[in-house]
């Protein structure tokens, strides 16, 4: 594939792509880095990578192809550049690392426009950096250690046999209005039924739709904010309010519990793998967080 122009329709380009003014601040922020890290008396670095191969170097500093692409806005590694490209664009990168040298010399670096625009470069620097750490730390200090082995999937199996051979089936309200939800609940414990109640709010409900049941639900299907008040109740029992994330608020009923023989730990392990490994991130994640902020000192300012 040979590139025609400046400006790449790869598809794998496309995704890679920024908008001009971003492709400008990133690359003038990778430059601003590398240029603070080098002197002019340095040799030439080896370039590790396809787009980072040397094609020259102004009194020690490097360009790449990768710099090439930059300066061609196709940075799709697998694109191939026509030499005429290459060459076009390694002139003027060498021209203009002779300006930038010189310019520096001579205090032209402290423009005000200039330094605004390399404190913007630099701010989109840093966000890719935060970015891509916090993913590398996110896989290796959380994800890495929160795998669930066999083992653990059998304990856990033996030790809460009967609570994931246990379905339940309930009937729900569910609203996200306080006032509605206490009105609900003044309702139930007025004396109205249940099921007279949630009727009560579908009027013009089809024949045979029941949008209150929920059906049987399995262990790892109840709302974790379910679970106290249905270790308590008996089939027919109301719940009181139950306070869920994101404003929810439910008021259930239980209407059946039973216990399916049919549920082993075959049928279940990769449920029970991937329930603990969840709840093992998420923990892990809540602790490490917790220690990185008792660890550092943050400043709000204004506050």
């Amino acid at each position: 594939m040979t590139a025609t122009n400046t400006q790449s329709h790869h598809p794998q380009t496309a995704r890679l792509m920024f908008s001009a003014r971003a492709v400008t601040a990133i690359s003038l922020a990778f430059i601003l880095a590398a240029c603070t890290q080098q002197t002019a008396t340095q040799s030439a670095p080896a370039v590790k990578g396809p787009a980072g191969k040397l094609l020259a170097s102004v009194n020690g500093y490097p360009i790449t192809e990768y710099d090439v692409r930059v300066k061609l806005q196709t940075m799709d590694p697998e694109m191939e550049l026509r030499q005429d490209q290459i060459s076009g664009a390694l002139e003027e990168l060498i021209v203009e690392e002779l300006k930038y040298r010189k310019a520096s010399q001579l205090g032209l670096d402290k423009d005000t426009a200039y330094q605004e625009k390399i404190t913007e470069a630099m701010a989109y620097l840093n966000y890719f950096k935060r970015e891509g750490m916090s993913r590398l730390f996110q896989q290796e200090q959380v994800i890495a250690k929160s795998v669930t082995s066999d083992e653990e999937a059998r304990k856990f199996f033996d030790a809460n046999k009967q609570m994931i051979q246990t379905e339940v089936r309930v009937w729900q309200v569910l609203s996200r209005d306080a006032d509605d939800i206490e009105k609900v609940m003044s309702a139930i414990k007025g004396g109205t039924p249940f099921i007279d109640v949630v009727k009560a709010r579908f009027p013009n409900l089809p024949k045979g739709l029941a949008p209150w049941d929920v059906g049987y639900l399995h262990w790892n299907q109840v709302p974790e904010t379910w679970l106290d008040e249905l270790s308590r109740m008996k089939n027919g029992d109301v719940s009181g309010v139950i306070m869920g994330p994101r404003g929810r608020a439910w008021i259930i009923q239980l209407v059946d519990r039973r216990i399916n023989p049919d549920i082993n730990f075959e049928n279940q392990m990769q449920t029970i793998k991937l329930f603990l490994t969840e709840k093992k991130k998420k923990e892990l994640a809540e602790t490490t967080l917790e220690a990185l902020r008792k660890n550092a000192k943050i400043v709000y300012q204004g506050k």
